[in-house]
């Protein structure tokens, strides 16, 4: 009888450690998968956008302007240029158009360049964008371009809106995901400035 005892506690102590350890194994798998998630998620930051350091030069562009004609990198090298990737059905970048065109506005007298390189899709862009000028923001008709796939891409835009401010080298200085205030996009714009 000890036998079976002694082998029926034996069994139930195994029994017992084996569930104090079965939850081991879901909690490793999901703390690997975290840290897989995190890694990747780095990984991606690191690829989504331009280096904040004005040590890369800008990929050059050629844009389509609303109205006619076109605006090409080139042309525009001595200049700080504010290029703001957006679209007419994205709220922030509907929210920050007014400042974003006030401050072009003010800054064109240094030399600064705002492009509005509109990112809807090209088989409706030309209508949408002449839509919203008329209804919303009539001014942004000088500053309004079209930007293509490959551009965008060459940006590493992954959101919109994306502004990148680019120094008078043609080099990327700094490049912003999301909206901002007017205090935030004149700091910014003075500090691109004060670098030439």
């Amino acid at each position: 009888m000890t036998t079976e005892g002694g082998a029926g506690e034996a069994g139930g102590q195994a029994t017992e450690a084996a569930r104090r350890r079965f939850p081991v194994l879901p909690v490793a798998l999901l703390a690997l998968g975290i840290a897989g998630l995190l890694w990747s998620g780095i990984q991606e930051a690191r690829t989504s956008r331009p280096r904040e350091t004005g040590e890369r030069l800008a990929p050059s562009f050629h844009f389509e302007k609303f109205g006619g004609g076109s605006v090409s990198s080139s042309e525009l090298r001595g200049k700080v240029v504010m290029l703001d990737f957006w679209a007419t059905w994205c709220g922030p970048c509907i929210a920050e158009m007014p400042t974003l065109l006030k401050l072009a506005s003010e800054y064109e007298k240094q030399g600064v360049v705002f492009l509005a390189a509109n990112r809807d899709d090209a088989s409706v862009a030309k209508v949408q964008v002449g839509m919203f000028i008329d209804e919303r923001a009539p001014a942004l008709a000088r500053y309004a371009t079209f930007a293509d796939d490959q551009t965008a891409d060459t940006y590493a835009v992954s959101a919109i809106p994306t502004m990148v401010l680019i120094d008078r080298k043609g080099q990327v200085h700094a490049s912003y995901i999301g909206a901002a205030s007017e205090r935030a996009w004149r700091s910014r714009i003075d500090e691109v400035l004060a670098r030439d």
